[in-house]
């Protein structure tokens, strides 16, 4: 009866354990769904910083800075429902085949 048991338990903790490794990793790509043709700029200011300056190799204080970075997807990727960007890469090289009727 406890060599049942503890081969039950062990059974179960490979099994979890397995879940555990292996449901993030699936999940993950099926949930986290990101728009490929995102576009946005942002931008940070500041005044009176300092930052170090590489040219001066001093250390330069009351600084107006202002800092953008853009972020740019694919808009093509997104004209095909469902796809991500190497299916729909894969689905503009292939023509459209039509069922033979």
């Amino acid at each position: 009866m406890r060599r049942d048991v503890g081969a039950v338990l062990a059974g179960l903790g490979t099994l979890l354990i397995v879940m555990a490794v292996v449901l993030p990793t699936y999940i993950v790509g099926q949930v986290a769904k990101f728009p490929l043709s995102e576009y946005e700029t942002a931008t940070l200011t500041g005044t009176g910083m300092s930052y170090f300056s590489a040219t001066k190799v001093a250390t330069v204080t009351g600084a107006d800075v202002r800092a953008t970075y853009t972020i740019r997807g694919d808009p093509a990727v997104d004209l095909i429902p469902g796809l991500d960007s190497g299916q729909a890469e894969q689905a503009e090289k292939e023509p459209e085949k039509k069922p033979a009727e």
